[in-house]
């Protein structure tokens, strides 16, 4: 059994941009309407009913806005306070 099966269990992982989630998870953050951000980069997530599968769409790069491995699920408001100006609706 891999590290990633130990960690989510028996759960589909779903990968948003370099992020690997839970489903759950990753059904949560789109549910409310969260970004995904990571060391450089800021996603928005989508879900595929074709792929029955959540993804990342890739929406701002900068680097250093997260630690490196790390990543924020965060609203519309945080990550516009974040950048310091309007990237997304509130």
């Amino acid at each position: 059994m891999g590290l990633m099966a130990k960690y989510f269990g028996n759960e589909n992982i779903e990968k948003i941009g370099n992020v690997e989630l839970p489903r759950s998870e990753a059904e949560q953050f789109y549910s409310e309407n969260k970004y995904i951000v990571t060391y450089s980069r800021i996603f928005q997530i989508f879900f595929s009913e074709a792929q029955n599968s959540f993804y990342g769409h890739e929406l701002y790069y900068k680097p250093g806005m997260a630690e490196r491995g790390r990543f924020y699920a965060l609203t519309g408001k945080e990550i516009n306070n974040l950048l310091g100006f309007a990237l997304v609706n509130e």
